[in-house]
């Protein structure tokens, strides 16, 4: 399974707004965009990207709306 996958169903799985939040990885390096409720949901995303096997750096640039 690839990288961007792993993310997505784990950001999926987590429910709420994460499910929409739009993942691409180039070079082992997660970017995260779309818009997110608070700063907490905005970190929560990082920190389920981040220990994904495979990952290398996730550069969060998810929106608070």
């Amino acid at each position: 399974m690839v990288i961007t996958t792993k993310v997505d169903v784990q950001l999926f799985g987590s429910g709420g707004n994460l499910a929409n939040i739009k993942v691409e990885t180039f070079k082992r390096k997660v970017q995260l965009s779309g818009f997110a409720k608070s700063e907490q949901e905005k970190q929560s995303a990082s920190q389920i990207a981040a220990p994904i096997n495979g990952v290398k750096e996730v550069i969060n640039g998810i929106l608070i709306q």
